[in-house]
């Protein structure tokens, strides 16, 4: 925001909104946890600005108006923290108060409807480890450098039972990637929207463990791409 002309007083994201469903009984103690969910969490970010002339304070007012309304969420990085980032969107509104003629503040609370905090991508070579993602479910994105010829390619997701299974005359140098989040599968950054067959599902990884199996394991090092979550 500093090219802008906006200088961050304070920035507070509040707690995982921790959103439970227990289950009651007149004849038995306190309650059973039958459910849990995070809910959306608020930012709240104060800025303060100073212009050469009340017309120019003014005008500028419009043009943070501008800045922070849209009708879709927006990534919002702090310095600080500048591989991570978070979406949120502007909800309700807010003042923009005359500190004096020249000099402004205002104080802006941002919806996150993603409780998530995302970091940089990371990337983990397969060996049929179990892999701690932390919280959060993940769309995956799969890669395989073929290392030996292979008619198919098939990953499996142990936890679900889930699995995509290409179809293909693999050789030596291939590379296959499978995006999860678009169903889309690419064979040496050519698409090929046909190859994975019928009875594949594209799955979500779970909230921390999952293990995942890939066939034939020896003829490909294949790679999982993920950003990271973190509340």
């Amino acid at each position: 925001m500093y090219e802008k002309g906006l200088w961050v007083s304070f920035f507070r994201i509040s707690s995982p909104n921790a959103e439970r469903s227990l289950y009651e009984h007149s004849q038995i103690p306190g309650a059973r946890l039958i459910s849990s969910r995070i809910g959306v969490r608020k930012i709240q970010i104060g800025f303060s600005f100073e212009k050469g002339s009340l017309e120019e304070l003014d005008s500028f007012k419009h043009e943070i108006y501008q800045t922070f309304f849209h009708s879709d969420e927006y990534k919002v990085v702090r310095d600080m923290y500048p591989g991570n980032y978070l979406m949120a969107l502007q909800e309700g509104e807010y003042d923009i108060q005359n500190v004096t003629g020249t000099d402004g503040e205002f104080e802006i609370e941002l919806t996150m409807l993603d409780p998530f905090i995302y970091g940089s991508r990371k990337e983990i070579t397969l060996i049929g480890q179990a892999i701690d993602l932390g919280p959060g479910e993940y769309w995956p994105t799969i890669t395989a450098k073929f290392t030996t010829a292979a008619s198919s390619f098939k990953v499996t997701h142990q936890e679900t039972g889930k699995f995509v299974e290409v179809k293909y005359g693999f050789v030596v140098g291939d590379l296959l990637v499978i995006d999860f989040n678009k169903r889309k599968v690419t064979i040496n950054n050519n698409v090929r929207m046909t190859a994975f067959t019928l009875k594949s599902r594209f799955f979500k990884l779970v909230p921390f463990t999952n293990q995942l199996t890939v066939s034939p394991y020896t003829a490909a090092t294949v790679k999982l791409l993920y950003e990271p979550k973190s509340i």
